[in-house]
């Protein structure tokens, strides 16, 4: 493999694998705090400080490769005098330091954050685009597990507006400026059309669509994609979740549903995500 080939391979696998680590233990964070103890995937919060303390030990390993393709000595020796020695002290690799984190939501990731740092000087790790990409990424886990942040609140599924109504509630802790649309921001010829919510500093609108047990999922794929043909007009949002939220669990298939979508053609910027309540 020639250098510039590995340098790009190293990066690739760098901004995965953090991605990865941070929306992986997001999730389980807040499957752990909404799910009830039957309901959980099995994964304690022993082995998830395992898995963590781990992939934390081969992201070192990876961005120390990386200093040293660049030809960074001093970099690099700096990196690893502080880490190598201590990679095997869980306790050190999991404390949370001194940064002071939202609600201490990613405290066990502080020694990422120290990583980070160190990449800060290279192009190709343009941390605000891998944050937006890291908090896009547990705004989708979130949406997915509507069911679970409806569950916990005690919401009383009446319509379309207090399901959304019950995840807004959530989504204003991780996400404050999110706006609940009262009015329409993409302007039509005849009449304007809006999101039910969106997140500005994501450039996310987010359309929720409930469907009962007797109806056809596919007239509310229909009614999505006349959405994502008029969400237009406003540069200010860019990506678009369509979350389908049944109240059972039983009448359809995932992949049948995800085949119905597909055959749609939607947008690429447009993204379905299906909740069974």
């Amino acid at each position: 493999m020639s250098e510039p080939l590995e340098t790009d391979y190293l990066a690739t696998q760098i901004r995965d694998r953090i991605s990865a680590l941070s929306s992986e233990y997001y999730k389980h964070t807040m499957q752990e705090e909404f799910e009830d103890l039957h309901d959980r995937d099995g994964t304690s919060k022993a082995e998830m400080m395992d898995w963590v303390h781990d992939t934390l030990k081969r992201i070192y390993v990876l961005i120390l490769a990386y200093l040293e393709t660049q030809r960074l000595p001093v970099l690099a020796e700096t990196f690893r005098n502080r880490y190598e020695n201590r990679l095997d002290d869980k306790g050190f690799m999991l404390d949370a330091g001194a940064m002071p984190f939202d609600e201490g939501r990613d405290s066990y990731l502080y020694r990422l954050r120290e990583f980070e740092d160190f990449l800060l000087a290279f192009r190709t790790f343009d941390i605000f685009r891998e944050e937006k990409r890291i908090s896009t990424n547990m705004l989708e886990s979130v949406l997915s597990n509507s069911h679970l942040i409806v569950k916990k609140t005690k919401t009383v599924i009446k319509t379309e507006t207090t399901v959304y109504k019950a995840i807004e509630w959530f989504l204003q802790m991780m996400y404050p400026e999110i706006i609940y649309s009262k009015a329409p921001l993409f302007p039509g010829k005849f009449k304007h059309y809006s999101a039910d919510l969106f997140i500005p500093e994501l450039q996310t609108a987010i359309e929720y669509k409930l469907v009962d047990p007797n109806d056809n999922p596919e007239d509310y794929i229909d009614q999505i994609k006349i959405d994502a043909v008029n969400y237009r007009g406003d540069d200010r949002y860019n990506l678009f979740y369509a979350v389908v939220y049944f109240r059972d669990n039983e009448t359809h298939k995932l992949e049948t549903l995800q085949s119905c979508w597909r055959s749609k053609h939607f947008p690429a910027n447009w993204k379905p995500i299906f909740v069974f309540g």
